[in-house]
């Protein structure tokens, strides 16, 4: 069944819809196991509002979360509390029946409540977080009325709190990034290479994390290696008037002018492993140290488009810099490859 990534649709809610009718119809109960195969994106493609709570709700918070720069276990706080069937939501649903999750895992760390909203794990967050990230992020005059209500009144235990035990699942990761990024350290060895995997929870700010790994690299710090290999997943935070792109876009925006010091040939790829930087059809971007000098001789205004976000129109007009892999069928964050020359 196919569903809306990053914002929840109608046909994500038919899908979960049929999924919990299955308890019904094939008399799940009592010795009977239940295998759930969960991935990240499972936030966004498994939406079930809580009474009360609209799907345009669920849309409209979303999307002025994905924009704050709150990071995923702050997004999914919320999500997990206007939902029936996020934070362990799902598992309990289907009381007495064993479950078994098995987990692809797109997060920083591999927390099992924060991947897909943990459907199926006991929730380690509270309404009273949820309301905090909305405080911190100044989201309460923003949000609409309906969620800050529904979370407000969570937070007086007058909304059901979501499940702190599940007796009856037990949850496994069968895929993440380290295994992603050990992988790629092997090819690299088989290219000739001399690969260095720095980190696979890779977070912060996205322009900050670019700035502060070119320098690194510039000042020598990975001197002896030539492939530099990172993974997790960085935070842009989103100005008002912010253009068209992703996170993976822009930290290689940032990198064309923050590797300039770099002496010798370079080339910098981020990309989504799931094939979609926040749009669709865009997995990420590739650079190198020829980049910067050819927007330049094109009269592009770089810094413009790097302050307003507007990456994926800047690398639409530079050309040969989008990585376009279509939707890979799965998704254990993103990956950052340096080459150094």
């Amino acid at each position: 069944m196919l569903a809306g990534h990053p914002l929840p649709d109608e046909a994500g809610v038919r899908g979960v819809r049929d999924m919990l009718a299955m308890k019904a119809r094939y008399d799940i109960g009592k010795g009977d196991l239940v295998i759930c195969l969960i991935s990240g994106g499972g936030s966004s493609l498994m939406p079930c509002p809580a009474a009360g709570i609209t799907l345009e709700d669920e849309q409209n918070i979303t999307q002025l979360m994905l924009r704050c720069g709150a990071d995923i276990k702050e997004i999914n706080t919320v999500r997990k509390h206007l939902s029936l069937t996020k934070g362990g939501g799902l598992g309990k649903f289907y009381e007495p029946a064993r479950v078994v999750s098995l987990i692809i895992s797109d997060v920083v760390g591999d927390d099992l409540d924060v991947i897909a909203s943990g459907p199926t794990v006991p929730d380690s967050s509270t309404f009273k977080d949820a309301y905090n990230v909305l405080q911190k992020y100044q989201l309460l005059g923003k949000a609409p009325r309906n969620v800050v209500d529904f979370i407000h009144r969570g937070t007086e235990a007058i909304e059901a709190e979501t499940p702190k035990e599940l007796y009856n699942c037990d949850s496994y990761i069968i895929g993440n990034n380290r295994i992603c990024l050990d992988a790629m350290v092997e090819k690299a060895k088989d290219l000739g290479l001399k690969p260095l995997m720095i980190t696979s929870e890779l977070c912060g700010d996205t322009t900050a994390v670019a700035r502060n790994m070119a320098a690194d690299i510039i000042n020598g710090k990975y001197r002896g290696f030539n492939a530099i290999l990172l993974g997790g997943e960085t935070t842009p935070t989103l100005p008002e008037n912010s253009g068209k792109g992703g996170r993976n876009q822009h930290y290689a925006a940032v990198s064309m002018l923050a590797m300039q010091g770099y002496p010798g040939p370079w080339l910098v790829a981020c990309a989504g492993t799931d094939g979609s930087d926040f749009l669709p059809d865009v997995a990420g971007a590739i650079v190198d140290d020829r980049s910067l000098p050819a927007a330049r001789a094109a009269g592009i205004n770089f810094d413009d488009y790097v302050r307003r976000f507007d990456s994926n129109t800047l690398f639409n007009k530079l050309g040969r810099s989008l990585i376009i892999t279509g939707s890979t069928g799965t998704n254990v964050s993103d990956v950052i490859v340096y080459l150094l020359g």
